[in-house]
């Protein structure tokens, strides 16, 4: 895929495929949820091709799976960061596929309470999650109902104190991916290029740029 804008080079990428270790996740046909995602995982690394400039980096490369901490300290450690973490949804009614997306917006807190540490990271980026969520509402398929974003306090713990703008994609595959005889590659080739066209779009409409001087100034 030839991305169709030039690439800033002052950012990165990580994409989290979820599962990894002895538990697989759900079961298609005789693959593996874990295994699918690791496929697009390594599809938008491929269709990323040579922006070196701009790294893209998948949390696992096979089964080992990285805990929380490490994950996040992987993301948290670059100056600049773009985070999605990917799953698959538990369901097989859906005629085709599209993709709800997901951002972690901390309770806000009472005078009794107050954020706990991770959780303040989550909130001094969500501007930055949610505008990175719309842009990729924009390039990903639909249900053709709204609600493809969802904003909430649920504990989605991949995306909880991601010092970046960070995403959770529930992708719903069609029913026929349930058929061991499928070919899923179609699919996910597909699915990973309008998931880097977002990215390209967030970036290159400026949107990331605004976001960070907007952090920048309210934390200096």
């Amino acid at each position: 895929m030839s991305l169709p804008f030039p690439l800033q080079a002052d950012y990165s990428i990580v994409v989290d495929p979820a599962y990894g270790g002895p538990y697989k996740g759900l079961s298609y046909g005789p693959r593996h949820e874990s295994d699918i995602l690791l496929e697009l995982a390594r599809s938008i690394q491929k269709s990323w091709g040579k922006q070196k400039q701009n790294p893209l980096t998948i949390t696992r490369l096979g089964d080992y799976e990285m805990s929380l901490d490490q994950r996040r300290a992987m993301v948290n450690s670059k100056d600049r960061a773009i985070f999605l973490h990917l799953s698959l949804a538990h369901r097989k009614k859906n005629p085709d596929p599209w993709v709800r997306i997901h951002v972690h917006k901390p309770d806000q807190p009472t005078k009794e309470s107050v954020l706990i540490p991770l959780e303040k990271v989550s909130e001094i980026y969500l501007d930055g999650s949610i505008a990175l969520a719309s842009e990729m509402a924009l390039s990903l398929p639909s249900n053709g109902q709204s609600g493809q974003v969802m904003i909430s306090s649920l504990p989605l713990a991949p995306l909880i104190g991601i010092a970046a703008p960070a995403v959770a994609l529930e992708i719903f595959l069609t029913p026929s991916s349930y058929d061991p005889n499928f070919d899923l590659s179609m699919q996910i080739q597909q699915l990973s290029q309008k998931i880097l066209l977002a990215l390209d779009l967030f970036v290159e409409k400026g949107i990331f740029r605004r976001h960070e001087k907007k952090r920048r100034q309210r934390n200096s």
